[in-house]
C-alpha cells in the first residue's frame, strides 16, 4: 500500500468518526483554550474584549481624526473608482 496515495474518506465515515471521538475532541480543544489564555488577566474573554478594543479605536480615528462619513459629500468623480482601473 502506497503511503503517499491520496486518501479519500466518504463524508459518512468522516460523521461517523467524530461523533465516535467527540469526547476526545471536546477535551482536547478544552484543554488548548484553557492553555492558550492560562497567563492571561482576563482569561477567555480577552479573545473577545481585544476586538472590540480595536473597533473602537478605528471608529474614533475615523469618524474623529479623519471626520470620515458614510455616504455624507460631494459627488463622487469617476476617476477614483476602483472600477475605473479594470480593463475593458
Amino acid at each position: 500500500m502506497n503511503p503517499h496515495a491520496l486518501n479519500t474518506v466518504a463524508p459518512r465515515a468522516m460523521v461517523v468518526h467524530l461523533w465516535r471521538y467527540r469526547e476526545l475532541i471536546a477535551r482536547l480543544i478544552k484543554r488548548d483554550v484553557l492553555g492558550r489564555y492560562k497567563g492571561s488577566l482576563l482569561g477567555l474573554a480577552w479573545s473577545f474584549v481585544t476586538p472590540i478594543i480595536m473597533l473602537v479605536i478605528y471608529t474614533f480615528v475615523f469618524t474623529v481624526v479623519f471626520n470620515a462619513r458614510w455616504g455624507v459629500g460631494g459627488e463622487e468623480s469617476k476617476g477614483c473608482s476602483p472600477c475605473s482601473y479594470l480593463p475593458g
